[in-house]
């Protein structure tokens, strides 16, 4: 039906900088055939969020993404370590 809200599962949020954060959400639409992970880059005013981007992807996408930053962090590791 038009106007029916998704679904959220769970919400995660990583404080960034000051006033900055990350959002992480797992949601589904309202038929609930599938089940979604956004991410929002967004900051406190006053103390509301207010959201300055964001990206949603599938659960297979997700896994992509995880691979990807877990190869960026690997990757800082070894540069890191370079240095000692």
């Amino acid at each position: 039906m038009p106007g029916e809200e998704w679904k959220e599962f769970l919400v995660e949020t990583v404080d960034i900088s000051n006033a900055g954060f990350l959002e992480i959400k797992l949601t589904s639409p309202p038929d609930g055939n599938a089940l979604f992970i956004g991410l929002a880059k967004g900051w406190m005013s006053n103390g509301n969020k207010r959201y300055r981007s964001n990206v949603t992807f599938s659960e297979d996408v997700a896994d992509k993404v995880i691979s990807a930053i877990k190869k960026c962090l690997d990757k800082a590791q070894e540069i890191k370590n370079q240095g000692n």
